[in-house]
């Protein structure tokens, strides 16, 4: 092999070594927990979780990476107590993370140590629901974008 033809191989070579490895760093991040990723830790196994920026689920967590899914799309907030977990749920992350439309939300009752989920429910039946259950230890709602303190990322 002469010269001219082994330098001209060698120039190359660093520019397909560069090429590989913006790929991998571009393609790295859909592989696996994204940085931003959290969970946030609930009673009895359960929890919610950012999936990633238009999913925020709710569900029973199996092993650390794994979640069996009871509520999907974009939990917008929760309140829970020892037993009970109360959800919003919207179909879609509103864009700006602006306030939703009342008439948008769909409210959940999780009782985390029978496993049952009642919904989805308008405001006022999940207050029904609250008053005829007697459940009057729920937190105050807590938002999910930002991740809320809590969360474990």
């Amino acid at each position: 092999m002469d010269n001219a033809h082994w330098l001209g191989r060698a120039k190359k070579r660093p520019v397909v070594l560069l090429a590989a490895l913006l790929a991998a760093l571009l393609l790295g991040g859909c592989v696996g927990a994204g940085l931003s990723d959290w969970s946030y830790p609930l009673p009895n196994g359960y929890a919610i979780v950012h999936v990633n920026s238009q999913q925020i689920i709710f569900g029973r967590q199996r092993t650390e990476h794994s979640t069996a899914i009871d509520v999907d799309s974009f939990v917008y907030a929760f309140c829970y107590s020892a037993r009970y977990v109360g959800l919003q749920r919207l179909e879609a992350r509103p864009a700006d993370d602006a306030a939703p439309s009342p008439d948008a939300v769909e409210y959940y009752l999780a009782d985390t140590q029978e496993g049952t989920l009642l919904g989805p429910m308008t405001e006022r039946e999940y207050a029904e629901t609250l008053r005829a259950r007697q459940i009057d230890e729920l937190c105050g709602w807590i938002k999910t974008v930002p991740a809320p303190d809590g969360a474990k990322y």
